[in-house]
C-alpha cells in the first residue's frame, strides 16, 4: 500500500507495481500475511523520482544573419519544442547587450548597432520535466551607407574664387559628419576644406583644368 506521495504514482496493490505520474516521494509499504509457522511481517521503501530532462526545445537555428535596418531593427525570437506542459519561456542577452535590447514584448530584439548578440531562452519545467535552455546568435551586418553629390560633374570658368557642392545622403547614414578631399591630379593647385567640402582657387594660380573630389 502507498503511505504518502499519492500524486507521485500509482500501485497495483497484487502486482506492487508503481505507475509514475510525476517527481516526487513515494512511500510504500508491503505486508505478508502469517501463516502456522511464521508471524506477519512487513517492510516499508521511499523512492524518489527525479525530473526528466526536456528534449528538443531550441530554436529554428542556431544562428542567423541580418542587416542593420532590416524590419525597422526588430527581430522576433522563435522556439520549438520540449514536453513541459508549461507555456512559459523567457528570454535573455547572455552577451552582446550593445548590440541588441530586448523590447517589452519580451520575444523580440531591438537591433541598436551591427555586431553578435546571444540569446538564452528558457522553458520553465512543470512536475514532470525540469527547466529547458537553449542558445541563439544574431550577426547583425552594417547596412549599406549611399552618399553623392547633387551635381556629380559642373563646369565653372576660371576667375571663381571658391565653390562648393551639395551631397546628399541616405537616412540610413551615420551621423559622422562627411569628410571631403581632392583625389587625383590637382593641376590647378586647389585647396579643399576637409568638413564643409568648399575648394578654394588662390589669385596667382593661373592654370585651368580638371580636379576631382571625393566625399566619405
Amino acid at each position: 500500500e502507498v503511505l504518502g506521495g499519492w500524486n507521485v504514482a500509482t500501485l497495483n496493490a497484487l502486482t506492487g507495481e508503481l505507475t509514475i505520474k510525476e517527481s516526487g516521494e513515494i512511500v510504500v509499504k508491503a505486508v505478508k500475511a502469517a501463516d502456522g509457522m511464521y508471524a506477519a511481517t512487513k517492510a516499508t521503501y521511499t523512492l524518489t523520482v527525479e525530473k526528466a530532462e526536456q528534449t528538443g526545445f531550441g530554436f529554428a537555428e542556431d544562428q542567423a544573419t541580418i542587416t542593420y535596418n532590416d524590419n525597422e531593427n526588430l527581430y522576433k525570437l522563435e522556439t520549438t519544442g520540449g514536453e513541459s506542459t508549461s507555456t512559459k519561456i523567457t528570454y535573455e542577452i547572455v552577451t552582446g547587450n550593445d548590440v541588441a535590447e530586448l523590447t517589452a514584448a519580451g520575444n523580440e530584439l531591438h537591433i541598436l548597432k551591427s555586431g553578435t548578440v546571444v540569446v538564452k531562452a528558457t522553458k520553465s519545467g512543470d512536475s514532470r520535466y525540469k527547466d529547458a535552455t537553449a542558445q541563439f546568435a544574431l550577426n547583425v551586418e552594417k547596412a549599406t551607407q549611399t552618399i553623392s553629390f547633387v551635381n556629380a560633374e559642373i563646369k565653372e570658368t576660371y576667375g571663381i574664387a571658391s565653390y562648393s557642392n551639395t551631397v546628399i545622403v541616405s537616412d540610413l547614414c551615420n551621423t559622422i559628419d562627411p569628410v571631403y578631399e581632392i583625389v587625383g591630379d590637382n593641376t590647378i593647385g586647389a585647396t579643399i576644406n576637409k568638413e564643409t567640402g568648399e575648394l578654394t582657387f588662390g589669385d596667382s594660380v593661373e592654370k585651368v583644368g580638371t580636379i576631382t573630389v571625393k566625399v566619405t
